[in-house]
């Protein structure tokens, strides 16, 4: 079984490095020449980072709880107050988006108001203060408070591109793992007024973007959801909300006190683990040009499914399954993230309701999840509901919201959109800009764009240029000095990677992308 998901987690993974050295070289520079072009996608990356850091310790953390009388118990009322202000968030705020008003997210005021809010908030769920301040005043500050930030980031992230947004979602969580782990070092004076400084700097970062981003990103006109498109999203409404509810019953069962867990080590592990996994999946996307999308959603559901077996397989497998949920929490966030995008694209539909849609469900079924294994703990054990939740997992993985049905959302074409303010739209009112007629894309450049957006490995980008070109596989194989069967292999992989059946669907589908480059 370990061999099968140790499979399942490396397939499709293709790693051509050359030397560590190759890798940090590429890295330093690449992040410093990006941060220089695109100021605004660091302000992005820090102000989505101090937010996840509010999130983490408030919502996954004991430290606040450190100094508490019942440690597990205040952390537990804490979480499930504030996750219920979550989920009532998000509901009002889908009902009010599905009658167009997604301006919502823009409110300045609004804004504001919820920085402060999550503050206050975070203030209010420390040992001493919520002896005075009821823990559902508290979870109400910190559940609306964080949830309007959130949808505000949502929003943002929405108007990139996939690769765009799952290099800086990666990167973002990364840091604020980065920072949770320094943070467990030190006390709770330092604790308090990080909470209270991170929702104030991730409320500043969104402000700041509109003066760095002056010139919006054109946008795609808004289409109806097609027929397909309806029945996909249901069928990933109900995987969203399964995943959510496992993540849920594995919450409570960390948080139970028979299994008198070190809140420190705890808090070290899972900031670790975050930390880890992002740093890989950002370097593997950046690097490999892995299909970042389809790996985070493979990388999930196993994580979620090794938890459970973990779990019930003893007690003292605790930490090892509550780190790897986790780590399947984080990766199943950032595919969210990526897939509204793609649905958005291929199938209709706004992709800002589609991720606050996504992520409501998403806290509801952890919410559901946790009331629900309060009441399965007293006629069952842990073993039995983590072995039913492994198995209730792995049909829905392998039957319901299949990989498959991912990527019949993700290989449709992604219309190339603007970066962030490097590239201003000419004017309608210079007649030079509008005079001059536009520069002619090469097949190069074309492929480059496909390798990059559906994750095509170094040999089979080099490879797609001269397929696209109408080469032979004997000439293929003389120019790069490879076998005849190792063409034709990585020519299979471009076709399924790309949707496509035959070489004749191929150079059609980078006909048609030129043509929507060249407009």
């Amino acid at each position: 079984m370990m061999n099968s998901a140790f499979y399942l987690f490396t397939n499709g993974v293709a790693l051509e490095f050359e030397s560590c050295a190759t890798i940090a070289e590429v890295l330093s520079s690449g992040i410093a020449r990006g941060f220089v072009e695109n100021p605004g996608r660091a302000v992005r990356i820090g102000g989505m980072a101090f937010g996840q850091l509010y999130s983490n310790v408030l919502f996954f953390s004991s430290l606040p709880f450190a100094a508490a009388d019942d440690r597990v118990q205040a952390q537990f009322n804490s979480l499930v107050a504030s996750l219920v202000f979550v989920v009532a968030t998000f509901a009002v705020l889908v009902f009010f988006s599905a009658r167009g008003a997604q301006g919502v997210a823009k409110s300045k005021g609004l804004l504001i108001a919820s920085a402060l809010t999550a503050a206050v908030g975070a203030v209010s769920s420390m040992p001493g203060i919520v002896d005075v301040v009821p823990t559902f005043a508290s979870g109400a500050c910190v559940g609306i408070g964080y949830s309007v930030l959130l949808i505000s980031w949502l929003d943002t992230f929405s108007k990139g591109t996939v690769s765009g947004a799952l290099t800086e979602v990666g990167a973002a969580f990364a840091f604020s793992f980065a920072l949770s782990l320094i943070l467990s070092l030190f006390g709770e004076g330092v604790l308090v007024l990080t909470m209270v400084a991170c929702p104030l700097v991730s409320c500043a970062a969104l402000l700041s973007l509109e003066r760095l981003s002056p010139q919006a990103a054109p946008q795609k006109p808004e289409r109806p959801v097609t027929a397909q498109g309806r029945k996909l999203e249901l069928r990933n409404i109900v995987c969203v909300f399964f995943f959510g509810f496992a993540v849920g019953v594995m919450r409570n069962y960390s948080a139970s006190h028979t299994f008198g867990l070190d809140s420190s080590v705890v808090d070290a592990i899972l900031s670790l683990s975050g930390l880890v996994i992002c740093v890989v999946v950002v370097v593997l996307f950046r690097l490999a040009n892995v299909s970042a999308a389809r790996f985070l959603y493979r990388t999930s559901f196993v994580c979620i499914l090794m938890s459970c077996v973990w779990v019930a397989a003893g007690r003292e497998n605790i930490i090892l399954g509550v780190s790897v949920a986790f780590i399947a929490m984080q990766c199943f966030s950032c595919c969210l993230i990526a897939r509204a995008i793609f649905s958005s694209w291929s199938l209709g539909g706004s992709a800002f309701r589609k991720s606050i849609t996504t992520f409501g469900v998403l806290y509801a079924g952890e919410f559901l999840g946790i009331a629900s294994a309060l009441v399965l703990v007293p006629i069952t054990s842990v073993m039995q509901v983590c072995v039913a939740l492994a198995g209730a997992l792995l049909v829905s993985y392998v039957f319901f919201f299949t990989e498959a049905d991912f990527l019949l959302i993700s290989k449709k074409v992604e219309p190339v959109r603007s970066r962030d303010a490097e590239v201003i739209s000419p004017s309608d009112d210079d007649p030079a800009s509008s005079a001059s007629p536009r520069a002619e894309i090469s097949l190069d450049e074309i492929c480059d764009a496909i390798s990059a957006e559906f994750g095509l490995t170094p040999r089979e980008s080099e490879i797609l240029p001269s397929v696209a070109r109408g080469r032979t596989l004997a000439r293929i194989q003389q120019e790069l000095f490879i076998s005849t069967s190792t063409v034709n292999t990585h020519i299979r992989h471009i076709y399924a990677k790309c949707g496509v059946a035959g070489r004749q669907e191929l150079l059609d589908f980078v006909d048609d992308r030129r043509r929507v480059r060249e407009g």
